[in-house]
């Protein structure tokens, strides 16, 4: 999966949040054999802690599938794809930095401060 750049989330079947998934965490972990089909863990949402399965896609815009081996759909995933899941591309004040820079900071407190 790490080798093949497979897009690997886990979704709560109780909150229906989705978490990203650290591959390479898991196998350092768990080793290079461990397989997450079949596997579940508990959801990382303090108040939810519901029952949470790993899912897959081949990329970005291929159908998110859930990895049971069992014919069921315990996420209800419907054609729901790993791009659907991305958070919005960021905007406003320092958008794709991750944070406003001090000139910007400096310009949104400088009219108040101005001000008192």
């Amino acid at each position: 999966m790490i080798q093949n750049s497979i897009v690997v989330r886990v979704g709560c079947s109780a909150c229906r949040d989705f978490f990203d998934v650290d591959l390479i965490g898991i196998r350092k972990a768990r080793g290079g054999e461990y397989s997450l089909l079949d596997q579940h863990c508990t959801c990382r949402r303090t108040l939810c802690r519901g029952r949470a399965y790993f899912i897959a896609a081949p990329n970005l815009s291929a159908e998110l599938l859930t990895m049971v081996s069992k014919i069921e759909n315990p996420l209800d995933l419907n054609g729901l794809t790993a791009a659907d899941l991305e958070p919005p591309p960021p905007s406003g004040p320092g958008a794709g930095t991750g944070r406003a820079s001090l000139g910007q900071f400096v310009q949104q407190i400088a009219p108040s401060a101005r001000a008192a």
